[in-house]
């Protein structure tokens, strides 16, 4: 593919040079004494470009010296789509055999993105390819429908891996395979599971740990609890799909590391399950996430069986959540949590008995009494009559100030102007968005 490619954000060079186009070679010209060094800087400001990868290319194009400046920068996170993704693959996996040919440029490689990959490459290839980009891939949002049980073997020996998407795939790929893969993965802080729900429903039944206040959790065992333990490096879990009960409860196989929990779409969640997932992770919480919409019945009210967050620092949620379930048990007694950050979604109109003054009431009690920054859902409607504006505008200085009496705490030396900076750069009090 060349500089005057139809698709010039998608070109990936190969690894010999190919000849100079006219434009390159006057360039060459022009510059022909620039240090390699000077050149790398050069290619590092290129490397920032909404276009970065067309124009690293031609970069590469110059002439060998350049080639050597931005290669490595040209391969670190390549735009695969379409008719360069073959290309990409010809460059890494010039034969089938690993051992025949070595390409240069795949342990350049550090993100592999493959989510817009449609019906390009197969099952073997990603596999093939996943083996060749293994020893410095930090980065892998997988395809979605060439990346099957065959691929984790290959995934498993990224030991580099920091950040692994699954959330794309089609393909149903069993539960003990999964666990073994990741588990490998001794880096992986971020974890997207699989949105295929046929994965977790090949028999491969956890139960929980034996209760420690033994009041009878949906799941918990008294005997001897069988489930996996994960990367012990894992920080961060998004769950975007319905998911099966009777894989809900491995959650509690989970590191005391995992501190983000994101779950969506999840309208169909088995109700127990998840006030049982919740009750038994939710001390090492700290930020949550709940973007699905409540059933009816709600949560579990029952008393022993309610979550608690002692370290939750951020909060997304639907306002439902704060009304129905277990977030009531925390704005209904005097238990405090530690949130600073509070979003709240609507789920299609005003939330009953949830309004800024029952939230600045919250505040001012001391259950919310580090909350700062409170981001509203203009569906929720709270700015729609002059007494609702009026209560988020008294809301947002009332925060502004606690968090001006924070900042002032923290360097008494500040000056006024210094403090309210810092204020303004908190982004401290209400704010309101549109749902998108």
């Amino acid at each position: 593919m060349d500089a005057g490619s139809s698709q010039p954000h998608a070109s990936v060079l190969p690894v010999r040079l190919r000849p100079h186009s006219p434009a390159t070679r006057a360039v060459s010209r022009i510059a022909p004494d620039l240090s390699l060094d000077v050149l790398v800087l050069v290619a590092d400001e290129v490397a920032r470009l909404p276009e970065r990868q067309h124009a690293l290319y031609v970069f590469c194009l110059v002439a060998r010296l350049w080639y050597a400046a931005a290669v490595e920068f040209l391969y670190s996170a390549p735009v695969l789509a379409g008719r360069n993704y073959l290309l990409f693959i010809r460059t890494l996996c010039p034969s089938i055999n690993l051992h025949v040919r070595h390409s240069e440029v795949a342990p350049l490689v550090k993100a592999l993105d493959l989510s817009r990959l449609v019906h390009e490459g197969s099952r073997t290839i990603t596999s093939r390819l996943l083996g060749r980009v293994k020893h410095n891939l930090e980065t892998l949002v997988a395809p979605q429908t060439s990346f099957a049980v065959n691929s984790l073997p290959a995934l498993s020996k990224c030991h580099q891996l920091t950040r692994l998407d699954l959330s794309l795939i089609s393909e149903a790929l069993p539960i003990t395979d999964l666990v073994h893969a990741v588990n490998s993965l001794r880096r992986l802080k971020t974890f997207h599971f699989p949105r295929c729900q046929a994965l977790f429903t090949a028999g491969y039944t956890h139960h929980f740990p034996p209760c420690p206040r033994d009041v009878g959790c949906v799941g918990c065992s008294s005997s001897a609890a069988i489930f996996p333990s994960w990367s012990s490096s894992l920080e961060a879990v998004y769950m975007p799909c319905d998911i099966k009960s009777n894989f809900l409860t491995m959650f509690a196989g989970m590191p005391p590391t995992m501190t983000s929990l994101i779950i969506e779409d999840g309208s169909r969640y088995n109700i127990f399950p998840m006030d049982d997932i919740l009750w038994h992770i939710g001390p090492q919480i700290l930020r949550l996430q709940l973007r699905f919409v409540l059933p009816k019945s709600g949560f579990s009210h029952a008393e022993t069986r309610r979550p608690r967050f002692p370290s939750m620092r951020h909060l997304d949620c639907l306002g439902d959540h704060l009304m129905m379930g277990f977030f009531h048990y925390h704005l209904d007694t005097d238990d405090a949590i530690p949130l600073q950050s509070l979003t709240i979604h609507s789920s299609g109109g005003p939330v009953a008995n949830l309004t800024c003054g029952i939230v600045f009431d919250k505040v001012a009690d001391g259950n919310l009494k580090n909350l700062r920054k409170l981001r509203l859902d203009k569906d929720l409607g709270w700015a729609l009559s002059k007494e609702g504006r009026k209560e988020a505008e008294e809301l947002s200085e009332y925060l502004q100030v606690l968090k001006r009496e924070d900042v002032e705490a923290t360097d008494p030396a500040l000056d006024e102007q210094a403090v309210w900076r810092e204020v303004e750069a908190s982004r401290a009090g209400v704010w309101f968005f549109a749902a998108t």
